[in-house]
């Protein structure tokens, strides 16, 4: 169910962005500009057996502090629910988490005429948890708490119009958690989110 919400989300965000198109050239982001935008898309989180899947939202703002590179600081929440199947039952997962995240992003091909400008970047993430993979042999179990960790992301700024840019993004992240036993678990989430800045 969750993943179909989570196309629904996207395509919608496609439907107002197509609503908004208007015939104007792109700008190019310059030095000092500030920009924040709020972001949907679809997210998972693994346990190296079982995986779940759901969506996510968020906002996040950023700084060019030099020419090309952005710092930085966004915060989001993420629902997800699965299943594992064991000896013939199948068990109902499910995560509920809030992320901070600060970093640096570096822009490519960030021209004045560009209309796709690439973009990669990482930095220091911390998130709050509540994961239920309770399932015979899970290595997580049920579990609540906050861990640190590190995130990386790849993406493009579509600069559709004058003041419009579709800017889709892929987020690979790793936390340090700990689980029902007590041990320490890197647990691994990974998504697509899309962002639209509209600009005035």
């Amino acid at each position: 169910m969750l993943k179909y919400q989570s196309l629904r989300l996207l395509a919608g965000c496609a439907a107002v962005l197509a609503a908004c198109l208007t015939a104007s050239q792109p700008v190019q982001a310059r030095q000092g500009d500030q920009t924040t935008t709020i972001f949907v898309g679809t997210t998972s989180y693994a346990d190296g057996k079982a995986v779940t899947n759901g969506t996510t939202f968020g906002a996040k703002w950023a700084l060019e502090f030099q020419p090309n590179w952005l710092w930085t600081i966004s915060a989001e929440y993420a629902a997800t629910e699965g299943q594992y199947d064991s000896g013939g039952t199948t068990y109902d997962l499910s995560t509920n988490t809030t992320t901070a995240q600060t970093g640096l992003t570096y822009l490519f091909n960030n021209e004045p005429k560009s209309v796709v400008v690439g973009m990669a970047g990482g930095g220091l993430s911390i998130l709050s948890y509540n994961l239920d993979f309770e399932y015979p042999g899970s290595d997580i179990g049920k579990t609540s708490g906050v861990g640190p960790g590190v995130f990386a992301l790849v993406g493009a700024e579509i600069r559709l119009a004058k003041n419009i840019a579709l800017i889709p993004e892929y987020v690979v992240s790793a936390h340090s958690i700990q689980t029902e036993a007590g041990d320490s678990f890197t647990l691994v989430s990974a998504g697509l989110v899309v962002a639209i800045r509209i600009s005035f």
